[in-house]
């Protein structure tokens, strides 16, 4: 019986990576995030953190790690949620996706987008000005 035991946890001691690798694989993370004017190639184009109010269209691209499942990209003007973008990751390991919103020179000011889990954790930000930005001349 001991000897059972003793080849148990000889098992266990040798499985240990393994099983950590498995549990990690079951989350999705973000390993990059960017807002920007294109996706081009499956990468991001004219990444930035401001951008003039003559750009119609911004993306957010995100580059994800881990289980397959979905993430939705949350665009925030301020507080206030302007648009919630549900995004299939495929299959497990490397995945890159992106959502895209639609601007126009009246949304001046701070934005955001959060990447949210299925549970609706939040997993990264990003955070980008439109035009100006409210107490700039």
């Amino acid at each position: 019986m001991t000897r059972t035991f003793f080849l148990f946890g000889i098992v266990l001691v040798l499985l240990a990576p393994f099983m950590v690798a498995a549990q990690e694989a079951d989350e999705i993370t973000v390993d990059r995030i960017a807002i920007c004017t294109a996706v081009a190639d499956r990468e991001p184009q004219g990444e930035g953190t401001e951008f003039d109010t003559t750009v119609e269209r911004l993306y957010c691209f995100t580059a994800l790690n881990g289980a397959a499942g979905q993430v939705v990209h949350a665009w925030y003007q301020g507080d206030s949620l302007r648009a919630k973008v549900t995004l299939d990751k495929g299959q497990a390991g490397r995945w890159r996706t992106y959502s895209n919103k639609q601007m126009a020179p009246e949304w001046q000011g701070k934005w955001r987008v959060d990447v949210l889990d299925e549970n609706g954790n939040v997993l990264k930000s990003a955070e980008f000005t439109y035009g100006k930005a409210e107490g700039q001349e």
